[in-house]
């Protein structure tokens, strides 16, 4: 079983980020189109995490926060861009 975060956007559901079945974290991005019934890959994010936080502002996803194995608990925001399909660092909190 895969576990991941969610947000659903003109249509579209994104799947962000998460844990697949070896508990690992990760760093897809995944599109599901309910009307197609299709799951199609996008831009990976810059960072592997899991149990993040997601919002949709101004036609942008912003994936905050969550925890890897490497890092431990993550500060840093990265923003997808869907027209663009490309993901963006956007706040880094060194503490």
């Amino acid at each position: 079983m895969i576990v991941a975060p969610f947000t659903y956007i003109v249509g579209l559901v994104y799947i962000v980020g998460g844990l697949n079945e070896m508990n690992t974290e990760l760093q897809s991005v995944d599109v599901y189109n309910p009307l197609t019934e299709r799951l199609s890959r996008a831009a990976d994010m810059l960072t592997k995490r899991a149990y993040v936080g997601t919002a949709v502002v101004d036609g942008f996803i912003y994936v905050v926060g969550g925890w890897n194995e490497k890092d431990g608990a993550l500060t840093t925001v990265e923003r997808y861009s869907i027209t663009e399909v490309r993901i963006f660092t956007v706040y880094i909190n060194s503490h």
